[in-house]
Parts: structure tokens; sequence; C-alpha cells
């Protein structure tokens, strides 16, 4: 069953993909390729793609059945209906999907993915977001937020009663111990330790960029944030 964290995953991949690059025209043409098409419509490299890219990500995540196709977002709202998935202005979780009125005038025209639900802050990220890939923060409850999808996707448990957010705090409030400890606890308990993690590394870095900090985070660099953010 594919989880919110593999969708998240490659939605993060297209980070900084601009609109008319190759990236951007090859996942078009993947679009395309998928039958039926959407209303029948052949999608081009000059149209509004938010939504061709919410339909690639999950095509390509192994999600089309949770999320459905689409290249109009208030036809998508429509699909999110059918697939019972539609719950309007709700506080959301990391993996819905979230969609937006700009104007207000009760047509939604823009849509992307929550990464992440903090306090009253949701982290999206959006394709065509001023013709690009890009992470935006909005006030999840923004009057220009139409309302929120919640895809049904695999738990990060059979059963679990808390949210990769909530176990990412309680890593951070020194719950959970520390390296090894911590994994085999999070393992024990039936949670997904690397999905944890990552997203503990996600908020560690976030607050140390906030802070002014420029701990290097590069692959091979002698400090990584898989490293040491394990001491949170």
């Amino acid at each position: 069953m594919v989880t919110a964290h593999q969708v998240l995953r490659t939605a993060q991949k297209y980070l900084g993909m601009t609109m008319g690059s190759k990236a951007h025209r090859d996942m078009v043409d993947r679009y395309n390729r998928v039958l039926p098409r959407p209303v029948g419509y052949v999608a081009k490299y000059s149209d509004d793609w938010c939504d061709i890219f919410v339909t690639a990500v999950g095509d390509e995540a192994g999600a089309t059945d949770l999320i459905g196709r689409e290249c109009g977002v208030q036809r998508h709202i429509h699909v999110f209906a059918g697939l019972v998935i539609w719950l309007g202005r709700v506080y959301p979780q990391a993996g819905d999907i979230v969609c937006f009125d700009w104007d207000g005038g009760g047509f939604a025209d823009h849509i992307g993915f929550v990464e992440a639900a903090i306090g009253s802050t949701i982290t999206t990220i959006e394709g065509n977001a001023s013709r690009r890939v890009a992470r935006n923060r909005f006030a999840w409850n923004d009057w220009r937020i139409k309302g929120y999808a919640r895809p049904k996707y695999g738990r990060v448990r059979k059963g679990a009663d808390k949210t990769v957010d909530q176990l990412a705090q309680e890593v951070l409030d020194r719950q959970w111990g520390n390296g090894a400890d911590r994994k085999q606890r999070l393992e024990s308990a039936g949670y997904d330790y690397q999905l944890v993690q990552d997203r503990v590394n996600q908020l560690v870095a976030q607050r140390n960029l906030g802070e002014g900090k420029t701990e290097s985070v590069e692959v091979g660099a002698s400090v990584r944030v898989a490293d040491w953010a394990t001491h949170w």
C-alpha cells in the first residue's frame, strides 16, 4: 500500500523544476500517455500544470487509485468526493492534497501537496508555483484554501494512532532516545523509523536555518543532517 511518505518523496524530487524544462515536458508527456485522459484532453506544455503535477506524482508513486487523475482542480475536487477523501476545511496532515481558490469566487484554481502541518502553518509542495515546483507556507486555514483531500494511504503501522509529525515532535522532546536506541524503540512500537527520522531531520534543519546556523547537509560532508540530528 502506498504511503504518504512515498508520495511526498516523489514530489520532493521535482523541487526546482521549471516550466518549459525537459523535466517539465517529460512530465506532461507522461501525463498524456495514461489513457483514458481526463475529459479526453491532451495537455500542452503551455498549460497551467499544477494538477498535472499532482496527477503525475500520484502516477509515479503508484497512488493513482488513491488520488485520481485530472488536469482541472475543480473537477479534481469532484474526483476526490467520489473517492470519499474530500474533507473540506479541516486541519490537515502530511500527504493531504490542498486546493486553493485564489479570488474566493468559489472555483478552485490551484492544487498541491501538504508536506507538513506544524501548529497553525502548513508547508506545501506545488507545481506551477511561479512557473516552477516550489515549497510554500500558509496558515492552514488561510481564506484562499478551499479545502483538503486525504488519500487513503497505507499507515505508518497498522492501527497507528500518531502521525509522523507527532512522533517527530516527541523525538525532539527526547521521548524516544537517541541513535540505535531510538531506532529500536520506534521499530519495536511498530513505527517506520526512517520515515520519522527524516521528518526530525527536516524540522531540525528548518529550525537551524531560522536561527542562522549553517550546518553542512551535503552527502559526503563531515557532518550530515542524518547524523547530527540523531541527538535530538
